[in-house]
């Protein structure tokens, strides 16, 4: 690893010489003691080859979730509007008999 790379949590260089861990969805590095919840002794086993699958805080997080009231209005919206899609573009018309 060269010190191109920063740790997503406190955005300092990650060196070559760092412990630190990359998260295995999107590849970021955090330094060890940056609140990654891993262990020395984990990290030390990891450097023998123990395979422990990490993910940072925000690919740990879950799904959004759409608030109910954005799902109403959606539904509000097909109820008197048309959603048409011509050649890659979707246009919004009053609703008709189609």
């Amino acid at each position: 690893m060269a010190s191109e790379y920063t740790c997503i949590h406190c955005e300092r260089n990650v060196n070559d010489d760092d412990r630190a861990i990359s998260c295995d969805q999107c590849e970021k590095w955090q330094h060890l003691s940056c609140d990654t919840g891993i262990s020395l002794r984990q990290y030390r086993k990891m450097m023998k080859g123990a395979v422990v699958e990490w993910k940072c805080r925000e690919c740990s997080r879950p799904a959004e979730v759409v608030p109910k009231v954005q799902m109403e209005t959606a539904d509000m919206a097909e109820e008197f509007f048309c959603f048409s899609r011509v050649a890659g573009v979707t246009a919004i018309v009053p609703k008709c008999d189609c």
